[in-house]
């Protein structure tokens, strides 16, 4: 992986570091693309980069065979979505030393789009949430890809799970909203990070998934005992509630309680 300072200083060349991770572009991460690249046969002309995330880049591209629909509305207003975003600015990818760029690099680093006026939307509430992967129902996947903040505990403590994992991820974005933090943290370890959901929460740990959390807390170093004899003390959601300023907001808390019950069946 090239360093950032491996490349030339040529025009843009803050984009290297406001941007996506280049660290990104390797065999199983981002596909690189260029501004002007066709897809699929060329039906699909990229024209600028709407963002990016953990998982992808997002591109707006213009679809070079929609004029091929026998019919016409006339009477239809039209929205061109590139008259109301700025022009693309990017950053050409050249390593000092002359040689080619990495397999996998794109040649160029594109800023992300932004709007051209902040009206545009004046009168729209938008939310965007993202969940992580989706799947039919009853062709759940082995592993679910998604903000390691998000997982529910069954996805961690079993071998399954199905579409109830969207109510865990639904308490967890409410609680978000309220307090502006997630309820618990993933730093690396799925043992504390366990123990941290029940001692949020409350209530304890479905007995079928015991010996499971055992080993978990055997592979962590830690005694079982140890951990087992912590006093009893009111969960962490219930003190945060009581400690909420906004009192319309309380009914909220049994909504969560629901929500986060360990497992997704008893609700």
């Amino acid at each position: 992986m090239e360093s950032l300072d491996s490349f030339k200083d040529t025009d843009n060349c803050e984009l290297r570091s406001s941007q996506e991770p280049l660290s990104k572009y390797q065999k199983g991460g981002f596909h690189p693309l260029c501004l002007g690249e066709t897809l699929r046969d060329e039906r699909y002309t990229v024209k600028h980069k709407l963002g990016w995330g953990g998982f992808s880049t997002v591109w707006l591209a213009w679809d070079n065979h929609i004029r091929n629909i026998a019919y016409t509305l006339p009477q239809v207003p039209t929205f061109n979505l590139m008259d109301h975003l700025d022009q693309p600015q990017v950053h050409d990818l050249v390593l000092k030393s002359g040689e080619g760029l990495p397999p996998g690099f794109p040649t160029q680093i594109v800023k992300a789009a932004e709007w051209k006026t902040q009206d545009i939307f004046d009168e729209a509430d938008i939310r965007l949430l993202d969940f992580g992967d989706t799947f039919e129902q009853g062709h759940e996947p082995d592993h679910l890809a998604q903000p390691n903040s998000l997982r529910a505990p069954e996805t961690i403590l079993t071998d399954g799970f199905d579409f109830k994992v969207d109510l865990w991820d639904v308490g967890v974005t409410i609680y978000e909203i309220i307090f502006r933090d997630p309820p618990f943290m993933y730093l690396g370890d799925e043992e504390g990070f366990i123990a941290s959901m029940l001692a949020f929460i409350g209530g304890e740990m479905p007995k079928e998934w015991d010996e499971v959390y055992r080993e978990i807390h055997r592979k962590g170093g830690r005694e079982w005992e140890v951990f087992e004899n912590v006093p009893e003390s009111k969960p962490g959601l219930e003190r945060k509630f009581e400690s909420l300023e906004d009192k319309s907001l309380k009914p909220l808390l049994a909504i969560l309680q629901v929500l986060g019950k360990a497992r997704r069946r008893d609700i």
